[in-house]
Order: structure tokens, then C-alpha cells, then sequence
């Protein structure tokens, strides 16, 4: 009987299984959208589209600090918090934030800086 239950209510095993795995997804998500970013701010402004521009002087200028924080949340090995992934998350979804409006130069880099020590 018991591992009939077992089998119908996996426990906290499997929970916790499938949380590891939606963390990861998570990262990799954001670490896919911040490649974007990155890829977007080298490349020459093309014409009309229908998707946000990013403040290319803002990601150029971020660029090694972007690389390093992409980096960090690939590395399955190294855990990331909560925290920080959604700082990072925010990065990307906030449209108002330095990635995509203007701020003063250097605002993106000292964010994602906080973001990579929040890492550490």
C-alpha cells in the first residue's frame, strides 16, 4: 500500500527535482535574453521592427561585465540565488530600466556588477 501512495503522490523528492529543473530554465532564459541584448547592442540599428531597441552605448559599454554575468547563470555548477536571478530578470523585462531607456552612462555596467557579486 505504501508504495502504491508513493507512486500516486511522488513527495518531495520529485518537487524538489522539478524545481532544480525549473530553476535552471529560468537561467537559461534570462541568460538567453541578456545574449540577446548583447547581440542586439553590437550589431548596426536596423531599420523599422517591431522589437524594443536596446541603448546601445549602455551595453557597450556593459559588454565584458554582460559576458561575465551570462557566463555565470550557464554554469549549472554554480548556484545563483533567488535574488539575483531576478535582478537579472528584471534587466530584461523592465522597459523603463537602463538596458533599454536612456540613464547615465556607466548605469547598466554598475547594475550588472551588483548583479555578478550577488552571484559570488
Amino acid at each position: 500500500m505504501g508504495t502504491a501512495i508513493q507512486l500516486l503522490y511522488p513527495g518531495r523528492r520529485h518537487a524538489a527535482a522539478r524545481a532544480d529543473r525549473w530553476a535552471l530554465r529560468r537561467r537559461r532564459m534570462v541568460a538567453t535574453g541578456l545574449q540577446r541584448a548583447l547581440d542586439d547592442g553590437r550589431r548596426a540599428p536596423r531599420g523599422l521592427t517591431a522589437r524594443v531597441a536596446v541603448q546601445r552605448d549602455q551595453v557597450l559599454d556593459a559588454a565584458d561585465d554582460l559576458e561575465q554575468l551570462i557566463g555565470r547563470l550557464r554554469d549549472v555548477d554554480r548556484p545563483v540565488s533567488d535574488e539575483a536571478l531576478a535582478a537579472a530578470r528584471a534587466l530584461l523585462c523592465d522597459g523603463t530600466g537602463p538596458l533599454f531607456a536612456w540613464a547615465e552612462p556607466g548605469t547598466l555596467r554598475r547594475r550588472i556588477r551588483v548583479i555578478c557579486e550577488a552571484v559570488e
